[in-house]
């Protein structure tokens, strides 16, 4: 069941044997990446940006 979770919603992982889920949402990584860690131009490559 955790392979066939994972292929349906590719963000989330499923841990069978504990039987939880962890989930991450791409825009907060971005934020954080960009104003806490001021990484712009790695923001800005991954976003596709100049």
């Amino acid at each position: 069941m955790g392979f066939a979770r994972q292929m349906a919603e590719p963000s989330t992982i499923f841990l069978p044997e504990t039987n939880r889920t962890v989930s991450v949402q791409a825009g907060g990584v971005v934020a954080v990446l960009e104003y806490i860690y001021k990484t712009d131009r790695l923001v800005n490559e991954l976003l596709g940006s100049k």
